[in-house]
């Protein structure tokens, strides 16, 4: 039994972070995908959304998809979570093999983060390509550690060490960077300040040619429960 992790604020939760588990899901055989929303991320100061709203909106973005979770081990709020911490409590939830998701972007400066070249220790990390980011531009520290740990997916030893008891950082080729949160919260205000007297769902969709990025990337009942909460409008 093997569980894919991937963090975020998912402020709002859109369809690269669903397509982006679902490839990762589909590539590596996993058996589940565990989303896990940051209440109070040490790397993020702006997400003002309240956790148990974005929480919903993971529910709803997920509703019809098979083995996916959603877990509030990051609810608590004083505090910042950090994810070698986060991925120790969820080793005693889960004993499958976990793989922790993210991007070339907070790959290449994993030295800086707590304890994050300690974080093979605990489980694998999967890393897919985002644009403006290359692995050859990576702290030094980051490069000497994937001498050891990096397994790029064209290495002919990539599946045998997939299946392997031992923790790797497996480097997917794919890269999956259409669109940005604030992109689409950028978006949603200027739906507010257009249509101040007629915020409604059908309004938005109507006018779907200036709001390209909500009506393609998030799920239309997303949608909804944002206008309905009028997040995102300030």
């Amino acid at each position: 039994m093997s569980v894919g992790i991937l963090g975020g604020s998912f402020n709002p939760v859109h369809q690269d972070h669903l397509t982006l588990a679902c490839y990762v899901k589909k590539a590596l055989n996993l058996d589940r995908i565990v989303l896990v929303p940051n209440a109070n991320p040490p790397h993020k100061q702006s997400c003002t959304v309240p956790f148990d709203i974005r929480f919903d909106m993971l529910k709803i973005a997920t509703h019809d998809l098979q083995d996916f979770e959603i877990s509030a081990i990051e609810k608590e709020q004083s505090i910042h979570h950090y994810s070698f911490n986060t991925i120790s409590e969820l080793k005693k939830q889960y004993t499958e093999k976990i793989y922790f998701i993210m991007g070339t972007d907070s790959l290449n400066y994993l030295d800086k983060w707590y304890r994050g070249l300690e974080l093979t220790d605990l489980c694998s990390l999967v890393v897919l390509q985002r644009n403006g980011y290359s692995i050859e531009q990576a702290n030094a520290e980051v490069l000497e550690y994937l001498k050891d740990k990096g397994v790029n997916e064209s290495d002919p030893l990539f599946s045998e060490k997939l299946n392997s008891k031992d923790n790797y950082c497996f480097i997917l080729n794919k890269e999956l960077n259409e669109v940005s949160s604030s992109a689409l919260r950028d978006e949603f205000k200027k739906f507010y300040d257009k249509f101040s007297d007629s915020i409604t769902l059908e309004n938005l969709y109507n006018n779907s040619t200036l709001f390209p990025l909500v009506c393609r990337f998030l799920d239309r009942e997303v949608v909804n429960y944002i206008l309905q909460k009028g997040l995102y409008s300030s």
